[in-house]
């Protein structure tokens, strides 16, 4: 008999859900830790009621695993970090509910990942995307054992934008905006 190679998921399309703390048009310094890379990054919010997305939310918890065995074989470790966030149990700097009623994600790339619109139509200019817009990401799944720490990451693939009605933090407007009032 053959052997068997088990293959393993660890690359996904993850559900619509709403982008939080985005750093796309540069990367994010590390400023606990300044000789870390800076990384693109991005952290989805998944809402917990929506059940499509919980659909999802179950193939990333099956791509995590993929992950882990795929780096671990046989020999998974019982304690490992997942990248896999409840916002109802994870809590802030005041001890609440981080992101109460959703699932997250941070996923994070050295490279920038490409943008496009709902169409797949290239996103050229950096401002289009800002926190509270909705769309889904690209990503994939890794094991990693480095300096006893061992887990699973996100790497940030792509991002697909599919909703800006979200209004900007600080309400600013656009200049096209602003003076089209006069």
């Amino acid at each position: 008999m053959e052997n068997e190679q088990r293959i393993f998921k660890t690359n996904m399309i993850t559900p619509i859900g709403t982008f939080q703390w985005i750093y796309f048009d540069k990367p994010k310094i590390d400023r606990n830790n300044e000789e870390k890379p800076p990384v693109y990054t991005v952290t989805l919010l998944i809402d917990k009621k929506d059940k499509k997305a919980m659909e999802k939310w179950e193939s990333m918890k099956e791509c995590v695993k993929n992950a882990l065995e795929k780096r671990f074989l046989d020999k998974v470790p019982a304690k490992f970090y997942t990248p896999l966030k409840d916002g109802d149990i994870e809590t802030n700097k005041d001890a609440e509910p981080a992101y109460p009623g959703h699932f997250y994600i941070e996923a994070k790339n050295k490279e920038k990942p490409g943008l496009v619109d709902e169409d797949r139509e290239p996103i050229l200019h950096q401002q289009a995307i800002w926190s509270g817009c909705k769309g889904r990401l690209s990503v994939g799944f890794v094991g990693y054992d480095v300096a006893s720490k061992k887990g699973v990451t996100i790497y940030l693939n792509n991002i697909q934008l599919t909703d800006t009605s979200a209004p900007k933090m600080g309400g600013r407007k656009s200049a096209e905006e602003d003076f089209a009032e006069e």
